[in-house]
Formats: structure tokens, sequence, C-alpha cells
């Protein structure tokens, strides 16, 4: 398994396009180095628990990572000129706004 991991390690990690997750976010060992850690320590079969935690941590990584990235997408209040519109129902923000609040 950890011949796996290295070759993995060497020849496809470097050209996938993207880091793990685990390791952006918490600026930790990346999930191939954590497992490969799991095995030397515990073997694989004694350390299966341990790794299936890994790949959680990282998925969970995965979608923080994502949701932020969703976060940031959304426009910033000073650079929209109805901004607050974003912060309060559609009525109150057009009364606000000089409107009569209809449309």
């Amino acid at each position: 398994m950890l011949y796996l991991i290295k070759l993995y390690q060497q020849y496809l990690s470097p050209y996938k396009g993207f880091r793990c997750a685990h390791a952006v976010l918490n600026k930790r060992d990346s999930c191939s180095v954590a497992v490969s850690k799991i095995i030397a320590r515990r073997g694989f079969l004694r350390g299966y628990q341990d790794i299936k935690k890994q790949f959680l941590r990282c998925a969970m990584a995965s979608q923080h990572l994502e949701d932020s990235k969703r976060k940031d997408k959304q426009p910033r209040k000073k650079d929209n000129p109805y901004y607050c519109c974003l912060d309060m129902p559609v009525v109150d923000c057009c009364i606000s706004m000089g409107g009569d609040g209809n449309g």
C-alpha cells in the first residue's frame, strides 16, 4: 500500500490540478501523507478506521472550501448600488431607495 501511495504522490498528484482540501484548509499533511503515516504506524487493516476518518475530514474540508467560494462570489455591499436590498425585504428596500414598494 505504501508503494502505491508513493507512486500516486510522484506520478499523479503533481499533475491533477488541485491540492488536498484537508491540507489547504488546515495547513497540515495531505491525505496521502496522513494515510501513509497511519499505514506505517498501524498497518492497513488495523488503521482502516483511521484512514476512513482522514478521508471524511478531507471531504468535510472540501465542502467547507466550496461553501467559502460561493460566499465570496456574492456581490459585496459597497460594489452594489442596490446594497440595501441584500439585507432587507424588497418592499423595505424599494421604500428606502425612494420607491413606493410596489415594484
